[in-house]
């Protein structure tokens, strides 16, 4: 059974670093209803994979072929050492829809 202290923890350079990187992902303005005219998608998904290729143990990072132009999917493989195993996926997704304040 694994245990929290099985985790490797962070250096303070990774941690800041990591820190960094979800400010600065915050800062896309990825909003569903202007997202596909402003190309914030577009920028979004190269600072994704910018982020993923510094991962060591992805590979195969790219945008999915049928996404639409406008809203590219970006795709990762974390290649396990039994590809006789049944394939985990992990879906997730960076677009938002917009509040209205008075509806807080």
């Amino acid at each position: 059974t694994m245990t929290t202290s099985d985790i490797p923890q962070l250096s303070s350079e990774e941690a800041e670093n990591a820190i960094q990187a979800f400010v600065k992902i915050l800062q896309y303005q990825t909003v569903s209803a202007t997202a596909p005219d402003t190309g914030a998608y577009i920028e979004c998904a190269k600072f994704l994979i910018e982020q993923l290729e510094s991962i060591p143990c992805l590979d195969d990072i790219h945008i999915l072929e049928e996404s639409p132009e406008h809203s590219p999917v970006v795709m990762a493989r974390w290649k396990g050492a039994d590809e006789t195993l049944p394939i985990i996926l992990l879906n997730s997704h960076y677009d938002v829809v917009p509040a209205v304040e008075e509806d807080w």
